[in-house]
């Protein structure tokens, strides 16, 4: 699975979406988005969702499995 860490405005939403999809594609294996930068209340400047408009099909929960990966990978590419 990878994880694509979503920050920025919709020009770095777009590119972080499909790096993670390309990766993904290349292994053969499932993309998931983790909006949680974006959910920050205290992030300066405040940014919001925007890829979303978009025809954008990765999976955004994370689940636990997802979260212990993150952590366990180092938030490596």
């Amino acid at each position: 699975m990878t994880i694509s860490r979503i920050v920025g405005g919709l020009r770095n939403q777009m590119f972080q979406y499909v790096a993670g999809l390309r990766l993904a594609s290349a292994r053969k294996i499932r993309t998931h988005l983790d909006l949680s930068e974006l959910e920050n209340p205290t992030a300066q400047p405040a940014r919001f969702y925007e890829a979303g408009a978009l025809a954008v099909t990765a999976k955004i929960k994370i689940d636990d499995e997802a979260e212990a990966l993150t952590k366990q990978s180092g938030n490596r590419i």
